[in-house]
């Protein structure tokens, strides 16, 4: 016996020194690449690049982007990384400015006078426009330096930053230069996916054209005008979860997201639920989830009505999609949903991953009506109309014949203390309840939560709109 345990040790200890060494050849073939790329950056005073940044909001389909142009300002002074930016907007000028020394992060917003420190987590990646500053980095933190892999036109190697983030960096072999920084990231909405920074069309080895993305989509671009010397725009040195349930109408509820301030509308019938909108992400989707469980005797929910795509109606639906519910939506919603759906987010909190279930469809055609639940106390109406609201394409509206309440999203907000003006968005509502003869006395909506009254009526929302709209009837 003593014979086979000294037998096992010796093959353990061979496997550890094996180990230690494929450990030790790994990271000095990656340090000695690093070299090499190390000695074709010098630093240059700033650096001048103009483009465009790009901004996916709340607009009218699914990822659509509208662009601004942008000037950034890449200046090293003292030790010290400022990234400055010029944002063109309605063609007034606005200001941004980002300053990195060691591990602290100072910032101001675009329109801020005054630039505060904030966490570097999440915003060392612009640190990184510079493909100089990587390579320091990279030398700051050698020990996590590790070779990756070898093609016929490129390398890779990975590493850490001090936060213990990881970083991928590709370099072309001929070049000796880097061509793309990538980190694997985690986005609320996209799931697990990665954002990455391009170093194109390089000049005495500075790269003209640099390109950010973000979940697979171009964030910004932008091309260098000028290599000098610039004082930076601004001083540097000033540098729960709470889910409530309210009855509406017998077999009718309003669920108030709290920490959100977002609401959704749920319906309760014999041996199901209904709800109506999807907000945030799938983390707060499955708070919801277990919310209504709880409050509905784990009932199944089968129907998911969403008013449009925008995240904080529609963000959680691969929650949903997970127990099997119906969605309710219109066509050009489709792909994005199933993208959505299909996403998987294990790089935040618990983890998820699709069923396997795909997303089951009922399709609202433009211009068009369908009544679910017939038979049922809470039967519902659906519009679309968004043609009108101009704020989606697509836009359902849920109307409750029985109690002459109608939900509309985030069309129009009712504030406690007075009445807002408001207009085409409003006046979408405002015009099919008046063409399609809606009996309402309560209108709902999705958002806002905060100093909001809990419903609007009619005489409401036409008082919000006489300013905008004086000859209305």
């Amino acid at each position: 016996m003593k014979k086979y345990l000294l037998i096992i040790s010796a093959f353990m200890y061979m496997v550890n020194i094996s180990a230690q060494k494929l450990i030790y050849q790994n990271y000095y073939k990656a340090d000695s690449l690093l070299k090499v790329v190390t000695k074709n950056y010098i630093v240059n005073d700033q650096l001048i690049y103009s483009g465009f940044t790009y901004s996916m909001g709340h607009y009218s389909f699914p990822e659509q982007q509208i662009s601004y142009p942008i000037i950034y300002s890449l200046s090293s002074l003292n030790k010290k990384f400022i990234l400055d930016k010029e944002l063109i907007y309605n063609g007034k000028a606005y200001n941004s400015t980002m300053v990195f020394i060691g591990d602290s992060c100072s910032y101001n917003d675009f329109g801020e006078k005054e630039i505060k420190k904030v966490s570097l987590n999440g915003n060392e990646f612009s640190y990184f426009y510079l493909p100089i500053n990587v390579v320091n980095i990279i030398k700051e933190n050698r020990s996590s330096l590790h070779f990756i892999n070898v093609d016929d036109e490129y390398y890779s190697l990975g590493f850490n930053n001090l936060l213990g983030n990881k970083f991928y960096i590709t370099v072309d072999k001929n070049t000796q230069l880097i061509s793309k920084i990538t980190q694997l990231k985690y986005d609320d909405l996209y799931g697990d996916t990665y954002q990455e920074i391009l170093y194109a069309n390089y000049k005495n080895n500075i790269p003209y054209d640099i390109t950010v993305n973000h979940n697979q989509i171009v964030k910004a671009a932008f091309h260098l005008d000028s290599v000098g010397v610039k004082k930076p725009s601004i001083k540097v040195d000033s540098i729960s979860n709470d889910i409530s349930k309210e009855t509406i109408s017998k077999g009718l509820f309003i669920i108030k997201l709290n920490d959100y301030n977002n609401k959704i509308l749920v319906t309760e019938h014999e041996d199901f639920l209904a709800i109506y909108e999807a907000p945030i992400n799938v983390a707060v989707g499955n708070e919801i989830i277990s919310f209504l469980q709880k409050h509905f005797n784990n009932k199944p929910i089968k129907y998911c009505f969403l008013s449009h795509h925008h995240p904080d109606h529609a963000g959680a639906i691969s929650s949903f999609v997970n127990v099997n519910a119906k969605v309710v939506t219109t066509k050009g919603n489709v792909n994005y949903f199933d993208k959505l759906s299909k996403s998987i987010h294990t790089l935040k909190g618990e983890g998820f991953h699709p069923s396997k279930y795909n997303a089951n469809y009922i399709i609202i055609d433009s211009l068009s009506e369908k009544t679910f639940f017939k038979k049922s106390s809470t039967s519902v109406i659906v519009y679309e109309s968004g043609a009108t609201t101009d704020h989606t394409n697509e836009f359902l509206y849920f109307y409750f014949p029985k109690q002459k309440i109608l939900f509309v999203g985030d069309l129009v907000i009712f504030p406690k203390e007075k009445i807002r003006d408001q207009k085409k968005r409003a006046l979408s509502v405002y015009t099919l309840i008046k063409s399609k003869k809606l009996k309402v006395e309560k209108i709902y909506t999705g958002w806002p939560l905060k100093d909001q009254k809990e419903f609007g009526t009619i005489t409401d929302l036409k008082n919000s709109l006489l300013k905008s709209y004086p000859d209305l009837k």
